[in-house]
C-alpha cells in the first residue's frame, strides 16, 4: 500500500499566488542563508565555547531554525498585504490562510535546520579553534 503525501496546490492556489507575486520565496531563502551564516559565524568566531561544545552547537542550530521560522511567519503575516487581506476576510470557507502560514513556517524551520547543519560542516567550522570538530 502506497501512501501519497501531497500538498493541496489547487485548493491553496490563491494563497500561493499571493506569496509568489510578492516575491516572498526569495526573501525566505535570503533570510534562511543570511541567518545561518551570521549566527554560525558568531558561534564559531566570537562565542567559541569551551564547555559543552556539542550542547551549544545544538542550541545554536535550534536558534537558527527558530529564527528562520519566526521570520517567515512575520514576512507572511505582517508584510504581505494581499495575504493579510485574506486573513481578515476569512469566514471559514475555502483554504485557511493561517494554517497555510503555519505550514510554511514549519517548512522554513526544517529548511533552516538543514541549512545550518550543512553550513556548519562546511568551512565555517574552520573559523573556530575550540569547536573545529563539531558536529562530528
Amino acid at each position: 500500500m502506497r501512501v501519497k503525501l501531497a500538498y493541496p496546490h489547487q485548493t491553496n492556489k490563491v494563497i500561493l499566488d499571493c506569496v509568489f507575486n510578492n516575491y516572498d520565496y526569495a526573501k525566505f531563502g535570503g533570510v534562511l542563508i543570511m541567518t545561518s551564516f551570521v549566527l554560525l559565524f558568531i558561534f564559531y568566531k566570537i562565542w567559541d565555547p569551551l564547555k559543552n561544545q556539542r550542547l551549544n552547537w545544538i542550541f545554536i542550530i535550534f536558534i537558527i531554525a527558530l529564527t528562520c521560522s519566526i521570520t517567515t511567519y512575520i514576512f507572511l503575516v505582517e508584510f504581505n498585504v494581499s495575504l493579510r487581506m485574506l486573513l481578515k476576510g476569512y469566514n471559514g470557507s475555502g483554504p485557511d490562510p493561517l494554517s497555510f502560514v503555519f505550514i510554511i513556517s514549519l517548512i522554513s524551520f526544517f529548511l533552516g535546520l538543514i541549512a545550518a547543519i550543512t553550513l556548519s560542516i562546511s568551512p565555517l567550522s574552520l573559523l573556530s579553534s575550540n569547536n573545529r570538530y563539531n558536529p562530528f
